[in-house]
């Protein structure tokens, strides 16, 4: 294994283990704030911007 396999390995398992701990941190405080996980508000989607629509050919 060369130094930039395992780099990758280590990358990605710490980020793995990052989004683990972050999403069982935020589901353990939603239920100590009595939020039921399923009813967690929708993320805010950023409103439509014009500029988003450029050169799309389906108008």
């Amino acid at each position: 294994m060369t130094p930039d396999m395992f780099r990758v390995i280590v990358n990605e398992t710490v980020s793995h283990n990052i989004s683990t701990i972050v999403s069982q941190t935020v589901s353990q405080m939603l239920v100590e704030l009595g939020i039921p996980s399923n009813r967690a508000p929708p993320a805010q989607q950023p409103p439509d911007h014009p500029s988003r629509d450029v050169g799309r050919d389906d108008n």
